[in-house]
């Protein structure tokens, strides 16, 4: 009976992970993500069209230097991990250039 289970339950995981996938991909693309950057940065239009191709909606906001790294010591982002920009998203502060499955 355990080895019967135990095989039951290594062919079920992948199934649940499966099925978890689109309601992952859902919360995604109805979730905003703010990017705050300075203006003019490829690197940060580049990680936004990134996040859109995998199914997320940014919306940008564009600051001073000064005005962003104030963002950033509110948002408690320690200095040695200091991006061009930073995101909030679900109350989570995303610095640099994280990958999507990550921010999920």
């Amino acid at each position: 009976m355990t080895t019967e289970r135990s095989y039951s339950m290594k062919l079920l995981l992948p199934v649940l992970a499966l099925a978890a996938i689109p309601a992952m991909q859902a919360h995604a693309q109805t979730t905003p993500i703010g990017v705050y950057k300075t203006n003019g940065c490829g690197c940060c239009l580049f990680w936004m069209e990134y996040l859109e191709e995998n199914g997320f909606t940014p919306t940008s906001e564009d600051m001073f230097m000064g005005s962003l790294v104030q963002l950033k010591l509110d948002n408690d982002v320690p200095q040695r991990m200091v991006s061009c920009h930073t995101a909030l998203v679900d109350g989570y502060v995303i610095e640099g250039h994280v990958p999507a499955a990550d921010i999920r």
